[in-house]
């Protein structure tokens, strides 16, 4: 009987060491896709980056041009 108390308690331990460990693992699970979905962000913010910087200099190219073909005096 006293056996199988402590085989008993010895189980209860290991799945609660279990339940913490699987949310343990949840936790860092979610962290690394969170790291994962922060390097898809930047990656979407620098082409986004790269695009406006284009679009302006594009503008800048545009305004130029508009300027020198209309002149104001």
């Amino acid at each position: 009987r006293t056996r199988l108390e402590d085989l008993e308690r010895n189980y209860d331990e290991l799945v609660t060491t279990k339940s913490s460990l699987d949310a343990e693992i949840t936790i860092y699970r979610k962290l690394l896709e969170g790291e994962e979905n922060r390097e898809g962000l930047q990656q979407i913010i620098s082409n986004v980056g790269e695009q406006n910087q284009a679009n302006v200099s594009a503008s800048s190219g545009e305004s130029t041009s508009f300027l020198r073909s209309h002149p104001t005096t």
